[in-house]
């Protein structure tokens, strides 16, 4: 009986040490896991450092502002102006606008000029003088002996019984033309008033008109010239087919309506040319207002090659534009309203940096690293937006010695004469609507 007991006993006691043994072993295995642990999170790498951006260095015109943007491994760096900046040659010029008052105590005579800037040398040319405005001052005071003409810092009557006035909206740059469109608003006592909207390009190299052969040839501009007509016709014959009131009411204007070669603006598409024909209004219901014609495909001239460099590629809706350059890509996003355009930097993966949010249309990138431009353009590129820099919201005065007060330069068409849509166009600043969608 002991001897049992004695054997049970024994048992048990190997019993208990194996189960503590496992208690142990598993204590053990639990503490080297923790120690594991631990090891790993005191050996774990730092969270990477994030990517630096591609070198890069630009100008980019967006609205009625260009932006300097460089970019560095230490970051991306943005200074914007109120400059309005293009590139021929080699050379930065820079377009602003002046008023030319000829106004009288109760008559408004108010004119614009537009002038090209060299920034290497400071000089400006006058490359658009109003006529109309100054030659209707010189009426009016012939006619009004005693009328006294304001003095330079004088301010109008509001409620002056005549006005003659002229707004110039810059359209868009391409190389050394400008295209424009021309506004006039008249308001006399013994007449209706009227108004009258025309476009227009610019050799900003001579300061005179450039037609349609001098851009593109005479071949292609007779092409041109007869598919803008045929378009025009086209364009007439829909409004009349158009069931909608609206566009009943706009057939009843057509007769108000002539196309003009001489009324057009250049535009891009994919990096090549168009042109934009636009039909003056005459007359009651056409008077201010233009008629759009379809956008024309054009042959590039031999000048479009150093344009080209400097357009972007767009999303089949013009919603995103690209540029490629080297190693690095620069995109503009429209925003649902398309009034901004959120612009980013990209490297040949898929990342990307923020560079800022610029008014729309963002038109021209002009690259200065490669080819990289020397130091005197940098240091005139320089010095013009130190000078940009002291412009307030409304004024700005040129380097030059005209000593006049310049408003800056606008993009956007008069709400009456065109009508913004979602997306801005490139070379026309805005899509506009029909003419019947606007009464």
């Amino acid at each position: 009986m002991k001897c049992n007991v004695h054997s049970a006993l024994i048992v048990r006691a190997q019993q208990q040490l194996y189960f503590a043994s496992m208690r142990r072993l598993s204590l053990g295995r639990h503490l080297l896991a923790a120690c594991a642990v631990v090891a790993l999170a005191c050996h774990e790498s730092p969270p990477p450092k994030p990517l630096p951006p591609p070198d890069a260095d630009f100008l980019l015109a967006a609205g009625d502002s260009t932006f300097w943007v460089t970019s560095r491994n230490t970051g991306v760096r943005v200074r914007g102006a109120p400059l309005v900046v293009g590139r021929w040659g080699g050379r930065f010029f820079e377009i602003y606008v002046s008023d030319d008052d000829h106004s009288f105590e109760d008559a408004l005579f108010i004119g614009q000029r537009v002038y090209r800037r060299d920034l290497l040398t400071g000089d400006s040319l006058l490359v658009f003088a109003d006529t109309l405005v100054p030659r209707a001052a010189k009426r009016y005071a012939e006619a009004n002996p005693s009328a006294r003409p304001l003095d330079p810092d004088e301010e109008g009557g509001e409620d002056a019984s005549t006005s003659f006035t002229a707004e110039v909206d810059v359209l868009d740059l391409y190389g050394p033309y400008l295209s424009y469109e021309y506004h006039l608003d008249v308001k006399s006592p013994d007449a209706d008033a009227w108004h009258s909207t025309r476009r227009g390009v610019i050799d900003l190299r001579t300061g005179k008109p450039a037609t349609l052969s001098a851009l593109f040839g005479a071949a292609e501009a007779a092409r041109l010239e007869t598919a803008g007509r045929t378009a025009y016709r086209i364009t007439q014959d829909s409004i009349r087919r158009d069931p909608d009131a609206r566009a009943q009411r706009a057939t009843e204007m057509l007769a108000n309506f002539r196309f003009d070669p001489a009324s057009f603006s250049l535009a891009d598409s994919a990096g090549e040319p168009e042109v934009d024909f636009e039909a003056p209004g005459r007359g009651e219901g056409g008077s201010g207002f233009t008629l759009p014609v379809p956008t024309l495909a054009a042959h590039a001239p031999s000048w479009w090659d150093d344009v080209r460099p400097s357009l972007p590629q767009s999303s089949p809706d013009g919603s995103v534009l690209r540029w490629w350059h080297g190693r690095y890509r620069v995109v503009a996003r429209y925003d649902s309203a398309g009034d901004l355009a959120h612009t980013a930097l990209g490297d040949s993966t898929a990342h990307e940096w923020d560079v800022a949010t610029v008014g729309a249309p963002a038109r021209s990138i002009f690259w200065l690293d490669a080819p990289p431009v020397d130091s005197t353009a940098r240091r005139a590129l320089l010095r013009a937006f130190d000078e940009a820099a002291q412009y307030d919201e409304g004024t700005r005065s040129t380097s030059s010695n005209h000593g006049m007060a310049m408003p800056l330069l606008r993009y956007a068409t008069h709400g009456t004469r065109s009508t913004l849509a979602s997306v801005p166009r490139r070379g026309t600043a805005a899509r506009r609507q029909r003419v019947h969608a606007t009464q």
